[in-house]
Formats: C-alpha cells, structure tokens, sequence
C-alpha cells in the first residue's frame, strides 16, 4: 500500500495530478479504509478544484477518521469554495477543538469573514494569525485587504510595504498596494503599480482592468479605451472591462457608443448589482433618465434591502424635478433683482432639508447675479406668535432691504411662488459634481458655508442661547459631539444598532473631556449613559428641560431645539454621526469640523453634502502633538463599516 500512496504523492508533486488520482482509486480498491489514500484522493480533488467531489471525499474521511484535523480544514476550505460560509465556519470550529492555534484552521476562519464582508471581524482574525505565526505573509496582506475595506489605506499601505521589502513580487501584495493609491486617488502612482503587477504577471486580467481605471482617473479615455480592448480580447464579458470601457466612450463624447456598451453591462450581469448601479449612473448622466429610473426600481423590486437603488432612483426623480424648477426659476427673476422662493410644506420635508434647497437655491442667485428672499412656510410650522415665515424666526436673511422683503410678501399673498413639495436628494443638492460647476476656489462645503454667510445669519437669540450653552460645558474642554438619529429615516439611511453607535465612540472617548449627545432617541441617551460611566455627558435641554425628541410647546421650539443641537455640534473637536442632515448641517456651519460617518459606504456612496470618502482616522493621528490642530484643518468624512 505505501507503494501506492509513494507513486501517486510522487506524481502530485510531478504536476500529473490526473494520474495520482487513478493510483489513489486502485489503492482504495484494494484497502478502502487506509488513511492516506483517502486525504491523498481528496487533495487531488483540491487541487483539480472540483469542490464538490472535494467535499465528498473529505466527509469520506471524517467518516472513517472523526478525529482527523486534515479532513475537517478540507471540509472547511472546500465550504469556502462552494460558498457556504456558515458551514464552513462550523468545520473550522471543529478543527479548533482539536488545534486551537493550528495556522491553516485560523486562516480558514479569517477567510471565512472575508468572504462574508465582515471587515473589522476579519481583520482582527488575521491580526491573532500574525501574532501567533509573525512570518506569515498571508495574514499580513489579508490584514491589509481587510484595512482597505474598512478605509484605512494609510495603515494598508504600511502593511503591504511591510510585505513587499520580504517578498516585492507577491502577486496578492502587489495587487493590494496598487488598490491603496486607487482609493486614494492617486492616478498616476495607482497606474505604475498596476504596471509592476503586470511587469510580474503579464497574464493578470486585474492588474490590466486596473490601468485602465487609473487612466479614466487621469483624464485618459483614449489609453484606458486601447487597455480594455485588449482585455475583451481575452476576456468578452469580464464586467469590469465592460464597465470601464463604457467609462471611456462617455468620457470621449462617444453617446451612441457608450449606450451600447452599456447595454452589454445589462446583458452580461443582469444579476449583479454593482454593475446595473454603474449601468444606471452612465445612464444618468448621458441623460437617459427613463432607463436609469426603470433599472433602479427592478433592482428595488429584486434586492429591497439594498439602499443604492431607492439613492439613485430618488436622486433621478429628483433631478427631473429641478429641471423643470430651474426652469421657472429662470422665468421667476423680476426687475429688481429679487428670486422669491415660497411654499415649502413642513409636513413633506424636514427643517434642514429645506434649508438645503435655500443653498440649492441661493447658489442659482449667485450664478445669475440676483437676490433671494425666502419664504418657508407649511401646516406643520404655522406659529401665529413667531410669523408665518418660519426661516425668519431662526435666521437673518441679507442682502435684501426691508421694502424688498415686504414685496416678496406681497408676491406670496397674491400666489406668485413655486410651490415644492416633495422630498429632495441632498447628495444632488449639494453634491461636489454640481458645486463644482460654478467654483472653483472652495471646496464643497467651504462654498456652502460661503453661500449661508453670503444670504444668512443666524438670529441673534439663537446664538446667545448657543454661546452661553457652550461657555457653560465646552470652554477649555475637548468635546466629543455625537449624533444619533432615530427610526423615521429608513429609506435614506440604515437604522444602526445603539451598541454598534456605542462602540464606535469607544474608539475616541479617550481623547476628550466630556461627550455632547444629540438624538431625537431617548432610548439611545438613556443606553449610552448607561454604558459610557467614566466621561461627563451632556445635552442641550431647553427650559420644560426635555431636548429635541420630545414634544415640544410648539414647531418653533422644536425647530429651535433641533438648530441648537447642529450648532453645538459644529463646536465639538470630533463629531461622530449617524447619517442625518441635521448633523451634516454641522460641517456647513463648521467646514473644518472633522466627522467620523457611521454606516456602511453603500448607505451613502457620496457621504453628505458632497463629501466623499472614506476610512478611519488612524490611532497613531491621534496620538500626534498637534492632533486637535490637525482635525480642526481636516474636511473629510469617514466611515466605519457595521455587520449591525
């Protein structure tokens, strides 16, 4: 019998794989039970990644060896493979009971939350195989995987570089080193590290897709084009070329073109949902807005738990709206150099999404060279004590005169306004790509910060009430803000667990004096208090001494209560947030204001307020001398990724 297993082990390391397993089959013919026939049968299996049969012969063994450590990381790795992660899972539970620090069982499982996208999981399974085996450089480049997808390319980077001085042509090394200065968007370096992969591995279909990427990133549609033909060449219907090549005909003008090529993204993945978004979005914006709308609601209807498609889909909606409102906007412009912008239902829209369509609004005003006066009213903020336009009890309105404003009255009474009622996509409102069409000097929110100081102020009372607040809890203090909202924004944004909220700002308490807590949840203030005993917690309360999620005497109290907490917000040294604009609100009263954006990139493909990207700030910032200087100068958004 070991003359059997010898020559077929022998032939396995020859590469005649095919043939070892016809010796594996004789010697099990003739002793059905000898163990090394059985894991020398499965492993040709493996190694032919026929997984089913794989699987089959694994629990062959087991049978026979229940005790068998080799079997049970077979059957988890064949798991793996055939996608049964929660199976899978369970096999290497059961190689722990019997190796609790064997390698091949904890790399099984850190694959496993890999698979399952359970980033922050996997990367702490890859963390104890790097300390339990420091010279293993799978660990290392799974934890730098797992760090680019939870946004933190600069600690990835470090770790590949770590990699890359042991072993500079690893492929998988090489492959995540690029990925860190394509999220970075650094287009030129991502292009030459893509370039090394392919020097490496001239048949790596990534490493190509990838330059491709990084040319449409430097402005190249024409090489990124000729990079993507040779990849259909090879490969017709990989949708990553197809959706770069239809990248590159929109951006060379090529319309007709480009609606074809999009058409093979739709007949090549109809059940992908990364390549109809994308399909979607091309098809936005060569104006194909029917389409884009029809993809979205059949992605809807197939995948209702996914929030990008109802994003774009109301995005769409949306956009057509406003081409009809800029429209009469333009028609709307009078001889005095006054746009009067009336009916805003309370009831249809929140407070701060309304001010949000004020900035859409007032940056039309500052494109033609007029004047805005607006007019905010609705059933749900009616206040006969406060007046009628509610904006006014909140906000001073410049650069109208009093006579100006009693005109823009005189035109609400006599029904000359654009009514709008409906619902709005901030992201399209105040988006970098649309901002970016009329400046150029300041950054997305820098310029919404000067379009709110250009057309408003906040109403002295407003900011008494905020300045005594802060002199009271802030002064000499380093503040932590944090935003929690509750249930009413499921379709906008992920509801996400109070422990998850929790957790997170575990992550930087240590850094601060006291905790200011913003929520319309009194569930979520009373568990945070409960959980969070060793910092000061405060909240802005108003006189009855209830904040913002309860009822309040009236709207305009509430409204008040609401404004405060965004302005208080805006004054901590770190805010960290659930999706909201009352929060986002924060970074227009304060651009500089750093803000960690919980949710999963997915809930918010472009953050708020035309802010986009993604990723931890790391410890070793946190750490630094100037640290509260340096966040104070930061205007990114960042995510962490939940499994909640």
């Amino acid at each position: 019998m070991n003359n059997f297993v010898g020559r077929a082990n022998a032939l396995v390391d020859q590469g005649d794989v095919e043939q070892a397993e016809a010796v594996f089959e004789e010697a099990l013919r003739r002793l059905p039970d000898n163990l090394d026939s059985l894991v020398g049968y499965a492993w040709t299996a493996v190694l032919q990644q026929r997984w089913v049969e794989a699987l089959q012969r694994w629990r062959r063994v087991l049978e026979v060896y229940p005790g068998n450590l080799r079997a049970r990381l077979g059957l988890g790795n064949a798991l793996l493979e055939l996608g049964d992660y929660d199976q899978a899972e369970a096999a290497f539970k059961d190689a722990r009971s019997v190796a609790p620090d064997n390698m091949h069982m904890l790399i099984g499982f850190a694959r496993v939350s890999m698979l399952q996208q359970h980033w922050a999981e996997a990367l702490e399974r890859w963390q104890r195989v790097q300390e339990l085996y420091p010279d293993n450089l799978r660990a290392r480049i799974g934890m730098g995987n797992a760090l680019l997808e939870l946004g933190d390319p600069d600690q990835a980077e470090a770790v590949f570089e770590a990699v890359r001085a042991i072993s500079p042509d690893d492929m998988y090394m090489l492959i995540g080193y690029a990925r860190v200065a394509v999220l970075q968007r650094r287009w030129s370096e991502a292009l030459e590290r893509w370039q090394h992969v392919l020097a490496a591995y001239p048949d790596n279909l990534r490493a190509r897709i990838g330059m491709g990427n990084a040319l449409l990133g430097m402005r190249d549609p024409g090489r990124a084009e000729a990079v993507f033909e040779a990849v259909r060449a090879v490969s017709p219907d990989n949708i990553y070329m197809l959706i770069g090549s239809a990248r590159a005909a929109m951006m060379l003008r090529r319309k007709p073109e480009a609606l074809a090529r999009w058409q093979q993204v739709r007949e090549a993945c109809p059940d992908n949902l990364h390549a109809l978004m994308e399909l979607a979005n091309g098809l936005v914006e060569l104006g194909e807005l029917e389409q884009a709308e029809e993809i979205c609601l059949s992605a809807q209807a197939k995948w209702p738990d996914k929030l990008r498609p109802f994003h774009l889909q109301h995005s769409i909606v949306e956009r057509r709206r406003r081409m009809h409102e800029r429209s009469r906007l333009n028609r709307s412009v009078d001889r005095n150099g006054l746009v009067t912008v009336f009916k805003i239902e309370q009831h249809n829209i929140g407070m701060f999404a309304q001010l949000n369509y004020c900035l859409f609004l007032s940056q039309f005003c500052s494109k033609n060279g007029v004047r805005p006066y607006f007019f905010l009213t609705g059933r749900g903020n009616v206040d006969k004590g406060s007046g009628s336009n509610w904006l006014d009890y909140y906000f001073v309105q410049r650069r109208v005169s009093d006579r100006q404003a009693r005109l823009a009255e005189k035109k609400f009474e006599n029904a000359d306004y654009i009514e709008i009622c409906d619902r709005y996509d901030v992201n399209e409102v105040i988006s970098g790509d649309r901002l970016n069409e009329i400046q150029n000097k300041f950054t997305s929110l820098r310029y919404g910060k000067w379009l709110f100081d250009r057309y408003f102020g906040i109403q002295d009372h407003v900011l008494e009430v905020a300045d005594k607040y802060c002199d009271r809890h802030f002064c000499k203090r380093k503040v932590l803000g944090i935003h929690y909202r509750g249930t009413d924004k499921y379709k906008e944004a992920e509801l996400l667990s109070y422990d998850f909220v929790v957790a997170a700002v575990a992550r930087y308490k240590k850094h601060f004096d006291v905790l200011f807590v913003a929520t319309d949840d009194p569930g979520f203030l009373e568990y945070i208090r409960n959980k969070v005993t060793d910092k000061s917690i405060v909240v802005y309360s108003n006189p009855t001494g209830k904040v913002h999620f309860t009822d309040a005497s009236d709207n305009f109290s509430k409204g008040l209560d609401a404004l405060l907490d965004s302005i208080l917000l805006s004054r901590c040294n770190l805010l960290v947030k659930t999706p909201s604009l009352l929060s986002a609100w924060s970074k227009i009263f304060n651009p500089r204001l750093p803000v960690v954006l919980l949710g999963r990139p997915e809930m918010h493909p472009h953050g708020e307020l035309g802010v986009r990207g993604y990723g931890y700030y790391p410890e070793s910032v946190l750490h630094q001398k100037g640290f509260f200087r340096g966040l104070r100068n930061s205007v990114k958004e960042v995510v962490l990724p939940t499994n909640s």
